[in-house]
């Protein structure tokens, strides 16, 4: 590659190297697979995070409901991940939910042995404690679905989302994977992260919804031009004498006597500098001459403050 890179840009890359001796800078760095690249910057993750992080406690009172008691829940992570092989490990049983947005599938994998005692406490079973993983019966899958239906619908209506077909999936086979969308398939994923802690003991339930899309920053609002002073209302209808002082001069009055058609007065004034603009003998702006619809009329470039009328 160096074969490549003249003398001078070898040099300019190794300016750019740690020297020897610098530290590293402070801070974690995680892994990253340049192959597949990450579409989420660091500040929409952020953004992401935050939107989670303000519709958490509504979730968390919905699913203590339909858990039949108090449910504290945590984001442990919100990113970006790769479906590409995401399943390769599964074997059944697991209790796993399949769904799609706009023709790309994505998941809600909830960890087996919570979810069993998470069912069974919202089942009314009476001293529920995680035991060993088991199959899910029939009814403990429609309650499997009903509860992950609380937290996609949430993310589905914060992120425009429209999840269908949502279904429980007993074998490999029928989880898929993202190449099931056709050739326009996108492999990309949100992994939603949340923990749970209730009656039936803590239990980790993950989301990995395609199609999230982080709204553009908003743009600037516009700064507001400084609001013009408001007249006393009593005093909207009285007229001021406006005026444009184009120039003056001195004359004898011999001089002024003699005037004639033709004759010109020098005003002392430059034909390129603003002129004044005069209100009741108080020079308020500084103007340019000009014309409006055929008409002569000043085009005004600065307001004068008051007490600074010179």
């Amino acid at each position: 590659m160096a074969q490549n890179l003249l003398p001078e840009e070898i040099r300019a890359i190794l300016e750019l190297l740690p020297k020897s001796g610098d530290q590293p800078p402070a801070g974690e760095v995680s892994s990253r697979d340049f192959h597949r690249p990450r579409r989420l910057s660091g500040e929409q993750r952020a953004t992401l995070i935050e939107q989670v992080a303000r519709m958490a406690p509504d979730l968390e009172r919905e699913v203590g409901a339909a858990l039949r008691g108090k449910v504290e829940l945590e984001l442990a992570d919100l990113d970006e991940i790769n479906a590409e092989g995401l399943f390769a490990d599964v074997e059944p049983p697991f209790a796993i939910a399949r769904f799609e947005i706009k023709g790309e599938p994505g998941w809600a994998v909830w960890e087996l042995a919570g979810a069993v005692a998470a069912i069974e406490t919202a089942l009314g079973m009476p001293d529920v404690k995680q035991g060993k993983a088991r199959k899910l019966t029939s009814v403990e899958k429609t309650m499997l679905k009903r509860l992950v239906a609380l937290p996609l619908q949430r993310f589905a209506k914060l992120w425009r989302l429209e999840p269908k077909d949502l279904r429980v999936v007993e074998i490999p086979e029928e989880l898929g994977s993202w190449r099931d969308a056709g050739p326009t398939a996108d492999a990309q994923r949100v992994l939603v992260h949340l923990k749970l802690q209730g009656a039936g003991g803590s239990s980790s339930l993950k989301l990995y919804l395609p199609g999230v899309v982080p709204a553009a920053p908003a743009a600037p609002a516009p700064k507001k031009a400084p609001q013009a002073a408001q007249a006393p209302e009593h005093l909207v209808g009285v007229p001021f004498e406006v005026s444009v002082r184009l120039g003056a001069t001195e004359i004898h009055l011999a001089d002024l006597l003699h005037l004639e058609l033709g004759d010109v007065i020098p005003l002392g004034s430059r034909t390129d500098e603003p002129l004044r603009l005069i209100v009741e003998d108080r020079v308020c702006a500084d103007v340019r001459l000009g014309t409006r619809d055929g008409t002569l009329a000043v085009k005004v470039e600065r307001l004068r403050p008051r007490g600074r009328e010179e």
